[in-house]
């Protein structure tokens, strides 16, 4: 799987940190800068269950990112 993220809402040179979350809450993959748009690599999921995809803009900002999720 990789993950695409695009067309940020947040204005300015605001970054985000988006994460994606294992079953158990451990990390997957991330990417530490997310401006408007990032990519975190393509995996193998290892486990079972539900991820999630965690997205934290700096500087306590509010916005949304589209996630785009594709089997590599």
């Amino acid at each position: 799987m990789s993950f695409n993220l695009t067309d940020a809402s947040f204005t300015g040179s605001t970054y985000a940190w988006v994460s994606v979350k294992k079953p158990d809450g451990t990390a997957l993959g991330s990417s530490p800068y997310c401006g408007r748009n990032c990519t975190i690599s393509a995996t193998t999921l290892p486990d079972t269950g539900t991820y999630t995809i965690v997205f934290n803009p700096q500087n306590d900002k509010t916005g949304s990112l589209t996630a785009k999720v594709a089997a590599s």
